[in-house]
């Protein structure tokens, strides 16, 4: 990884790292399948759970954070007109709940503690720089194909990747904005209101999932989508 963030400071023009988006993910499974595997005979020992969503989604995501403040700070120059800005992107996972998808929320409840503890800490790391967190809520890719179908036909909003895109380069643009969650769910964005005045987040949520024009008529259902899968 420290090669890849070196070849970028060389390919640029100006031999500077000035935005790192910490995008990479994978989706995970459950605590449950991990505590209680259906194949196990009753009287094996557990085998020890594969950790690899949680390598991806969280250390990966740490990993790529000490990088950027390092080779940020290390390219910094006090000519510059811009704070070096880094993005990292959590989900809607990092705010609500289900079992069904315990791993995956862990490790976004784990990118979304890591950007609290950085932004507003410019004197802390002694160079100017941004930081935000994306927070969206159901997105079709790749990663979600074999399941976004039917979150959609549960009547919840689903996302396309313009979506997302949209508010990236809308913070990446603006230098006013820094420490924000912004979550995307279908083609809305709003703020998640992520700080002790906003209730941490919890405030901007509720409010969102009790309006249908933003998350859809199976907004209710979304908290615990586990029911959406077990109604199949």
């Amino acid at each position: 990884m420290t090669l890849a963030f070196k070849a970028a400071i060389e390919y640029s023009p100006t031999h500077s790292l000035d935005i790192v988006i910490a995008n990479a993910g994978l989706s995970g499974g459950s605590i449950l399948e991990k505590a209680f595997p259906k194949d196990l005979d009753e009287n094996a020992d557990l085998p020890q759970p594969s950790t690899l969503d949680l390598n991806v989604n969280l250390t990966g995501t740490y990993y790529t954070t000490v990088l950027a403040l390092h080779y940020f700070k290390k390219t910094h120059s006090p000519s510059d007109n811009f704070k070096k800005h880094l993005i990292l992107m959590s989900s809607l996972a990092g705010y609500a709940e289900d079992t069904l998808a315990s791993t995956y929320m862990a490790a976004k409840f784990g990118v979304r503690g890591l950007w609290k503890s950085i932004r507003y800490q410019e004197d802390a790391f002694g160079f100017p720089f941004r930081t935000q967190l994306i927070a969206p809520c159901f997105v079709r890719t790749k990663m979600t194909e074999s399941f976004v179908d039917h979150i959609a036909k549960a009547g919840v909003n689903v996302s396309q990747v313009e979506d997302v895109v949209g508010p990236v380069m809308r913070v990446l643009c603006d230098e006013e904005v820094s420490g924000r969650s912004l979550c995307t769910v279908g083609n809305k964005v709003f703020d998640m209101g992520d700080d002790p005045a906003g209730g941490d987040g919890s405030k901007a949520l509720w409010k969102a999932l009790a309006d249908e024009e933003y998350f859809g008529l199976g907004a209710k259902g979304l908290v615990r989508y586990d029911e959406f899968f077990r109604s199949e």
